[in-house]
């Protein structure tokens, strides 16, 4: 006989190795276990990496100077409400400086700073405030009503205008 419910178990070469989706199984539950296990929940952003951040339709979580608030971006990005809507990208000095220009990064600053890309769009928004786990969610969840934390960047001309 069956000892339980049915499982479905998520094999990854990425944080937990081993996920285990124990829920009652329906299409919308695993498509979100699914989307929320696909990706590393925290990609430091390298040549090599750029794909797995630009690649999507996700919107874009991205903490530049990231050094005094990983801890709290980290725990962000460990939230199941967040994980698997938002793709979360620190952006270190090895980074693509293009991006940095493009999203209006302080040049001059030494303290972090957040940024959100929605790519379907092409809108950026810098973090109003300190970068903290709290803040994040705040902003984040639910994405469309909660941009009041985030103010709109015009700095540089948005993907795709002319």
């Amino acid at each position: 006989g069956v000892a339980g419910m049915p499982q479905v178990v998520f094999y990854r070469n990425f944080d937990e190795p081993t996920v285990v989706f124990d829920k009652p199984i329906t299409a919308e539950d695993l498509a979100t276990a699914v989307r929320a296990n696909s990706r590393p929940r925290l990609i430091e952003m390298t040549e090599a990496t750029a794909p797995q951040i630009f690649d999507n339709d996700l919107p874009k979580l991205l903490l530049f100077r990231p050094e005094a608030a990983l801890a709290e971006f980290k725990k962000a990005s460990d939230d199941m409400e967040l994980r698997g809507h938002f793709i979360f990208a620190t952006v270190g000095e090895e980074g693509d400086p293009g991006l940095g220009d493009f999203l209006g990064v302080d040049k001059a600053g030494t303290a972090p700073e957040l940024f959100l890309f929605e790519h379907t769009t092409h809108k950026k928004y810098r973090l109003d405030g300190p970068v903290s786990a709290a803040s994040i969610k705040a902003s984040a969840t639910p994405f469309a009503p909660a941009l009041t934390l985030f103010r709109p960047l015009h700095l540089t001309d948005l993907i795709g205008s002319n």
